[in-house]
């Protein structure tokens, strides 16, 4: 596999890492009424409000499965992004909901992939549908455009419901050149931090150039898609997120890049030290993961000295909301090829080997790992895009197809559920 190849596979991915959202946390409770009340009242009120404030202080303390996900923190599931075959991503949002996305098809389900309705924009027919996100099943929004297929500037479409896909509307980003092949476009994703703030990362090359020479290109919007501004370009094509209207993550093959001003300007984060016995170097290989209560992980590969052979993969953890990342927890030695990596909602670490056989998982930050058989190499689904799951026994694989590998891969995309931590898999798109 050739190395742009291989750093595609890596970064197509729009999260590795990808968790199911959960519930939105319950709104401000506001005071209301204009009744007096005596000053002992209030006194034993501000007791009262002492003791809560002092118990969800000490909760902030607790392990990773009673942490909260705080959806205005970045801990929203992006979607799993394909440059190759026919389906471009997909999204689990809960236990039954989630969306696909062909060139041509929007599809929803409501029931974990039982069944599929369209929910494609009356106004995209004719367009080529590029990326879509949702924050929650009501809230998404759709790219589209029509694509010249030369790489030259085309303009970009936005769709925004709120109504989980009955009615869209529609407003223009401006232009962009979208990188094209044989094979599709290149990988572009959505990223949004609440119903206004967002950005959309478009990877461009023109005809002739390199994949070295592929920009990415970084529109923003703050006031839900209706408008969008062009930022300075990204230092990467790579995919992109954003945890806070400020704060955002950028990774390209082996890199993982910072910013702290809105995507305006970006600082590469320091490389990972392997540790005693590890050998070779490691390297990080994919977007971070935060947790509520600023824990999080981010995979990385840990290589031999000399390029191209990956050893094996696992996670690097963060206690400050992904400041310094240390305590490098590698799963058990896969087969030589790239792991797919995921981190659930409740913390669990998930690696699935490069040649698709096993699923080691760890639900103690990676210290001990529980490896079993997986059935997907048996059935010819040996290449994957990346998986996303809710919890550690359910969750979605997105298998891509990859031209001109060989009898032996996959030949045709699919979606993948499982709800039994990886053991089995069943197709659930297309249906």
């Amino acid at each position: 596999m050739r190395e742009d190849d291989r750093g595609r596979r890596r970064t197509g991915v729009a999260d590795l890492g990808e968790r199911a959202a959960q519930s939105p946390p319950a709104g401000v409770l506001r005071r209301r009424g204009r009744r007096r009340v005596a000053w002992i009242t209030a006194i034993a009120l501000a007791v009262v409000l002492s003791i809560g404030l002092a118990g969800l202080a000490l909760r902030a303390r607790v392990g990773l499965d009673q942490v909260a996900v705080n959806l205005s923190a970045g801990s929203i599931p992006l979607p799993l992004v394909s440059d190759l075959g026919p389906i471009v991503g997909i999204q689990l949002l809960d236990a039954t909901s989630g969306w696909a996305l062909t060139a041509g098809r929007l599809v929803w389900t409501d029931t974990g992939g039982a069944s599929w309705r369209t929910i494609t924009p009356a106004g995209a027919d004719g367009l080529d549908l590029l990326t879509a996100f949702f924050l929650d099943p009501r809230t998404g929004w759709l790219v589209a455009a029509d694509l010249p297929g030369d790489g030259r500037p085309t303009e970009l479409t936005a769709f925004r419901t709120v109504d989980g896909g009955t009615t869209w509307q529609r407003s223009t980003m401006g232009s962009a050149s979208v990188q094209q092949s044989e094979d599709g476009t290149g990988p572009m994703n959505l990223s949004f931090v609440d119903g206004r703030h967002g950005w959309l990362r478009v990877t461009s090359r023109l005809p002739g150039q390199r994949a070295e020479e592929e920009t990415g290109t970084l529109l923003r919007t703050s006031n839900g898609g209706r408008t969008w501004e062009r930022l300075p370009d990204a230092p990467t094509p790579g995919s992109i997120r954003f945890v806070t209207r400020q704060r955002g993550w950028q990774a390209w093959l082996d890199a993982l890049w910072e910013t702290r001003d809105g995507g305006r300007t970006w600082v590469a984060v320091p490389s990972l030290a392997a540790g005693r016995g590890q050998g070779g170097r490691l390297e990080f290989a994919g977007l971070p993961t935060i947790f509520a209560n600023g824990a999080g992980f981010v995979p990385v590969l840990r290589y031999r000295r000399d390029p191209g052979l990956v050893l094996e993969g696992g996670f690097a953890e963060t206690r400050d909301g992904g400041t310094t990342w240390s305590a490098t927890r590698l799963a058990p030695s896969g087969s030589g090829n790239l792991p797919t990596m995921a981190v659930t909602g409740s913390g669990t670490l998930l690696v699935l080997s490069g040649d698709q056989r096993t699923l080691a998982s760890s639900d103690d930050h990676g210290h001990i790992w529980t490896t079993r058989r997986s059935d997907l190499a048996s059935r010819g689904f040996t290449a994957t895009y990346g998986m996303t799951f809710l919890d550690a026994t359910s969750g979605w694989l997105l298998s891509a197809f990859l031209g001109g590998c060989g009898p032996g891969c996959d030949s045709k995309a699919a979606v993948l559920s499982t709800r039994s931590a990886g053991r089995s898999w069943a197709v659930v798109f297309p249906a």
